[in-house]
């Protein structure tokens, strides 16, 4: 059985019960809360290119203003930032500690969402208007 909640933790907050899973539907990464990231995982091969960066966010912002990164790996500890050009690298994805990861299509920016929005608001009213 599964039941959803509305609110992180549900409402009393976080418990450990024998038999029972719970998971939030949103991973905190060094203080990033993102739901897009892969705590734990790498995504071997494709690499544009590696640098050092200082936090996930930041190698996230970099890949980001690439047009070619599709994914990306920050290895924790030593602040490497591994640029992918195709979305979980080479050979999919690895359990690797230490490493986080993401897809970036995984990410809808706010600008995006509103154009997605407006788009089937549209569509809603031509489907209107034919009927």
């Amino acid at each position: 059985m599964c039941w959803l909640k509305n609110r992180k933790d549900g409402e009393s907050g976080a418990a450990a019960i024998d038999g029972f899973t719970s998971v939030n539907m949103d991973c905190l990464v060094d203080g990033l809360e993102n739901s897009c990231s892969l705590k734990d995982v790498d995504m071997p091969g494709e690499d544009l290119i590696a640098h050092v960066t200082e936090t996930f966010e930041e190698c996230r912002d970099e890949c980001e203003i690439r047009a070619k990164c599709r994914s990306f790996t920050f290895t924790v500890f030593d602040h490497k930032c591994f640029m992918k050009s195709k979305n979980n690298g080479e050979s999919g994805q690895v359990d690797t500690l230490g490493s986080v990861s993401m897809n970036m299509d995984c990410i809808v920016l706010p600008a995006e969402e509103e154009e997605e929005e407006e788009e089937k608001e549209e569509e809603l009213e031509v489907l209107e208007k034919r009927d």
